[in-house]
């Protein structure tokens, strides 16, 4: 929102988001409010096109997880904590650039790709990460926890969450069933989104821009869903 000094001393002043990050409202305990699947589905669409904005000027966040997306009181979601957030600026010759080489691959590591880890930063890198985020706002189950016998949320995934039905057995059990049958067929294009997001290949990896039309479509049926 602003800036000011004392002294030497520099301070930002950001907006205060009232009910914390999102990773507070994932595996809720039983006696809390979860989150709605309208509700979730509505914050994913703000982080695809938060990311979206952010990669169309050139920035590539590099730590998209829900302890960085920050909620407010309606729900509305902004991404925080940019601390290892690099950009792509140009080539020498005015040529776009696409990708980055680093040494080390800041972030965590959940939610890196494996292009990352190994030392080249692209927007896709996002994309992953947005991936996992998505996986974890469906399920009610944080990434790195271990699940049914599986270390952690990306091995429950890789063997057992290929097929769509895989996914619709296993949404966030604290929301009623009830809540989820509506949207049976959101959930499913979802699952086909988070195929897109964790594709290994970085070249066949869905770009966050190509996103924002299908969260948006789903954001409008969710919508439709939770009022009928």
């Amino acid at each position: 929102l602003g800036c000011c000094s004392e002294g030497t001393e520099l301070y930002l002043v950001y907006a205060f988001m009232e009910c914390g990050s999102l990773d507070r409202w994932i595996g809720r305990a039983a006696h809390e409010a979860p989150l709605s699947p309208a509700t979730r589905i509505s914050i994913l669409s703000d982080v695809v096109r938060g990311l979206a904005h952010l990669h169309a000027h050139g920035v590539i966040h590099r730590d998209v997880k829900p302890a960085n997306l920050l909620v407010d009181l309606g729900y509305t979601v902004r991404i925080g904590d940019f601390g290892v957030a690099r950009t792509l600026g140009g080539g020498p010759k005015g040529e776009t650039v696409t990708h980055l080489q680093i040494s080390t691959a800041a972030g965590t590591t959940l939610y890196m790709a494996p292009e990352y880890v190994r030392g080249t930063c692209s927007p896709l890198v996002d994309s992953f990460a947005l991936g996992v985020v998505l996986l974890e706002l469906l399920t009610g189950r944080h990434a790195s926890a271990p699940t049914e016998g599986h270390e952690h949320l990306l091995e429950l995934y890789d063997e057992e969450l290929d097929e769509a039905e895989g996914l619709l057995q296993r949404l966030d059990p604290s929301v009623p069933m009830a809540a989820w049958e509506p949207l049976s067929g959101t959930v499913r294009s979802l699952h086909g989104v988070v195929h897109r997001c964790l594709e290994p290949k970085r070249k066949k990896r869905a770009p966050v821009t190509e996103l924002v039309p299908i969260f948006e479509e789903a954001r409008a049926r969710a919508a439709a869903g939770s009022a009928t």
